[in-house]
């Protein structure tokens, strides 16, 4: 295999796991004629007008689920007549490798001349690697800035060196902007792309503060990044480009991204009703109070006669009651656990939603919905209906759940019809009467 194929595929998830450097958009048809399709941490874009369809950027080189991502955007990739590539790292440029399958078998390629020189191995991509992808010859090469008319769709292809040599951004009918990696976005505004990934990180902001200029009397509307997903354009997006973006366990880029965007799993993960947070804070507990019965009660390091004996008797009782919290706890997690053996918790939902009945058309609320597990199954039992799932998604339980993880086990069931917002139990941001049914399961203890 390959160098860099080899760290995009085996190296590259292990080593960027819980570092939250990206936030791709998930495969779905979006707005204004886009549509994105996932690829682990990697966006590839697509534009339809008037019943034509253009693609920026292919993914990953073989990429197992391809066929059902295009099937979930309902597009045929052997219908995609024009391809604009933003540079020819293996992870935009890898599914029209000639070594693999090409995804757009049917696609003009254009791309910018300069990336040609990977191919050529004139130049290395980043220190001892070479850029393995090589594209079919005949593909269009962009020196300059080009306009292109194809399909009825205006393409603007700008140079946007730095990322790589070639790199080229591209903006679509004057209202999108297909930024590769030249950028990363997150909640603050936009940065130069991570060094760590970056040819030349001073090009990159030189060459971005040349496409801010450009672009200021143009009235964008959204900008497609390679991986933080789509966001609105605004002057943020060129907030911070003198500034290279970070990231890290302890410096998240994305501090709601995904641990590991390259988990391939499809299998919901509903959590557990005990957070496994208050597990390990027994347990430190209980070290620590068997540390202090040491220094202070079973040895006289310390402490003699009396005292040793009265703080031997104090700290081993705590020690024994934390021990007898931790083994109840240890033994309720374990039997509320959805993959355990008795999983009373999944018994327990499904008992309830089997009663939910929304008529049709109509809304059900689930109040304190944590992991989604009760809203999801009510809506599978009520697939004309619409329910909704709120929650606080904070205190001891933020760690575990999230919206987020609401929406991907709603998307892992395979369940629309379900919405989450944010709502506080006491205090509810619905109208009265709007709603037909209303559910709740471990919630009011938090909350009396």
């Amino acid at each position: 295999m390959k160098l860099l194929y080899f760290f995009d595929d085996k190296i590259k998830p292990i080593t960027m796991s819980g570092k939250f450097y990206c936030k791709p958009e998930d495969t779905g048809i979006l707005c204004e004629g886009i549509s994105a399709i996932r690829e682990y941490d990697v966006n590839l874009w697509l534009y339809a007008k008037n019943g034509r369809t253009i693609a920026f950027d292919s993914g990953h080189i073989n990429y197992d689920s391809i066929d059902s991502e295009f099937e979930k955007i309902k597009i045929n990739p052997d219908e995609i007549e024009h391809l604009f590539l933003t540079h020819l790292d293996v992870d935009h440029a890898g599914g029209i490798d000639i070594t693999g399958r090409n995804i757009f078998p049917n696609a003009h390629v254009y791309m910018g001349a300069d990336e040609e020189k990977y191919m050529t191995r004139e130049i290395r991509r980043k220190a001892i690697f070479h850029n393995c992808v090589k594209i079919a010859d005949g593909w269009t090469p962009i020196k300059d800035i080009l306009i292109f008319e194809v399909d009825g769709i205006k393409v603007e292809a700008v140079p946007v060196p730095g990322h790589t040599v070639g790199h080229t951004v591209y903006v679509v009918d004057d209202k999108i902007l297909i930024s590769g990696d030249c950028l990363a976005i997150n909640e603050n505004g936009g940065y130069a792309f991570f060094d760590f990934f970056t040819q030349d990180p001073k090009k990159n902001k030189d060459s971005l503060i040349k496409l801010r200029d450009k672009l200021k009397d143009y009235n964008l509307e959204y900008v497609c990044t390679g991986h933080s997903g789509i966001h609105p354009y605004s002057a943020k997006i060129f907030k911070h480009i003198d500034k290279s973006a970070n990231f890290g366990k302890k410096t998240p880029f994305h501090k709601d991204g995904e641990y590991n965007p390259f988990d391939k799993k499809t299998k919901p993960d509903y959590k557990n009703w005990i957070p496994k947070r208050l597990l390990k804070a027994k347990i430190a507990e209980i070290i620590v109070c068997l540390i202090l019965f040491i220094l202070f009660g079973a040895s006289d390091l310390i402490l003699q006669g009396r005292q040793r004996t009265i703080w031997g008797i104090i700290l081993g009782l705590a020690v024994l009651i934390l021990l007898f919290f931790s083994i109840m706890l240890s033994h309720m997690y374990r039997t509320f656990d959805y993959k355990g053996k008795r999983k009373l918790a999944k018994t327990i939902i499904e008992g309830v939603a089997k009663y939910v009945k929304i008529p049709d058309g109509g809304l059900g609320l689930d109040v304190g919905c944590g992991s989604g597990a009760l809203t999801i199954a009510c809506a599978k039992r009520n697939p004309k209906a619409t329910m909704v799932g709120c929650d606080i998604w904070s205190g001891s339980y933020k760690s575990e759940f999230s919206k987020k993880l609401c929406l991907d086990n709603a998307r892992s069931e395979g369940v629309e019809n379900v919405r989450f917002e944010e709502g506080n139990a006491v205090s509810l941001p619905f109208e009265d009467e709007s709603f037909d049914i209303v559910t709740s399961n471990y919630v009011y203890h938090n909350i009396i």
